[in-house]
This record gives C-alpha cells, structure tokens and sequence, in this order.
C-alpha cells in the first residue's frame, strides 16, 4: 500500500472524516459524525475514481480522534472497496472517550484495534497526545506531548510513526519545526497555508455533510484539479438533503 510506503505525491489529496456512524442525531456534535450509508457510497465512488499505478487512488481517507466506529465500521468499508486510510489518534485517549455537549459518551479505539488497523495496511499516526491546541503551548510542553504521542504509538504498532493530523487544524511554523524534530516528516492541516515545507501542512478536504464552506475552501488549495472538483461536486450531491414536496 502506497501509505504505508511514505511515497505521496501532488497527485494525491486527502479527505478528513471523523465519526462514521448511523444517522446523525443529537447526541453526536454537528458536523463530527457521517452517515455509514452516505460513506459508503462515497466509498464506492473513490475506488471507481483509481488511476492505476502504485499510489491509484486520488483521494486518501483520513480519520481524526480515534473513535471505536473506525475500526467497528470505516475500515471494514474501506477493505471492502480496497482503499488505504490513514487513521489519527490522540493518545491519552486510548481506550477512553469523548463527552459530548449532550452528555454522551463518543468511544475511543483500545490499544488492541489501533495494533489490529495497523496489521491490516492501514497508516497509523498522531494527533498530539491530550487533543490540545498546540499552538497555545510553551515549547517544552509542545515537544513533550509530540513525542510521547509518537513514541506511545510506536510501541503499539511496533513500526515507525511519521505522520501527524494537527488537532484543530491549528499550527504556526513554530509547531511545524517542533512536529519535525520530533520525528514526523508529514503533517496534515484543513485548509493548508503558507509554510516553508509543504509535507507539514498538507490540506484536507473536510467530509461531515454540513461543512460545504470548508469544503470548496480546501478544493482551492487543492489547486480546483478536474479530479478534485469531480470528487467535491459529487459530495456536494451526495450530502444535500432531499428536496421534499
């Protein structure tokens, strides 16, 4: 799998899920969770998009915070239609669990499911250690939490961990510099920006079904490719609700 190899190139773009789930309802924060059934129509429609070659696939999944319905359900789907994924997990949160703001419980992966990903040829990476923002910490902290959370991650999987998803999306060059000396050599954004290494701050298309800004903001840093706007239309189609008359 061209992930687990290290080999992106511009060709590539990247889509940023973080809950995939039955429909939506109030106890799972808007614009978090995506219908399983709109996934996997999505699903259906990347490994038709493929373009031969070692790296086929245009589009690369990537899943932030680590939650059980990753394992229980997005990279079932995404082994069905053969599709690699890059899955993001904050580690203090292992086999913990998100609140919230309706007061339930969002389950996170058990040390077990991220080693079990892993094994599968799926990429393993961080995001950070406490889920913290990043660029409000002092640096001595900032490193810390950037290598416990690679080194916890290592010793799960037992390979190597060079990948890093911001949490929040948020980084300043001071954050990258720090990203890299702790040994991550990629490092993934929302809307990507300005930055003197390009691998450390690379863009994503956000996916929830309500985040259409976002969306058509990431689809111009990915440079509006006739591939990117194919995928961002047919997104645009599958998450706008029916008309009813």
């Amino acid at each position: 799998m061209c992930l687990s190899s290290g080999k992106y190139d511009d060709k590539l773009s990247f889509l940023m899920f973080h809950s995939v789930l039955g429909p939506p309802d109030d106890s799972v924060p808007r614009g978090v969770s995506m219908d399983t059934g709109k996934f996997r129509r999505l699903c259906h429609f990347l490994a038709d998009s493929g373009n031969g070659g070692e790296c086929y696939h245009n589009f690369i999944p990537t899943f932030d915070d680590g939650y059980v319905d990753n394992f229980d359900i997005a990279a079932p789907v995404l082994k069905e239609f053969g599709l690699p994924g890059i899955f993001f997990i904050s580690t203090a949160m292992i086999g913990r669990h998100f609140n919230t703001p309706a007061g339930n419980r969002m389950e996170v992966m058990s040390r077990a499911m991220i080693r079990e990903l892993s094994m599968a040829g799926f990429a393993i990476g961080s995001h950070g250690h406490e889920h913290s923002y990043l660029i409000r910490m002092a640096s001595i902290e900032l490193s810390e939490q950037l290598k416990k959370s690679r080194d916890i991650l290592e010793n799960i999987i037992g390979k190597q961990v060079t990948e890093l998803s911001y949490p929040f999306g948020k980084w300043d060059e001071r954050v990258v510099a720090a990203a890299r000396t702790a040994g991550f050599s990629r490092a993934f954004a929302v809307h990507g920006g300005s930055c003197m290494d390009p691998r450390m701050v690379i863009p994503r298309i956000p996916v929830s079904g309500e985040r259409e800004t976002y969306m058509e903001k990431a689809a111009v840093s990915l440079k509006r490719r006739p591939i990117v706007m194919e995928t961002l239309n047919f997104l645009r189609t599958l998450l706008t609700p029916p008309c009813n008359l």
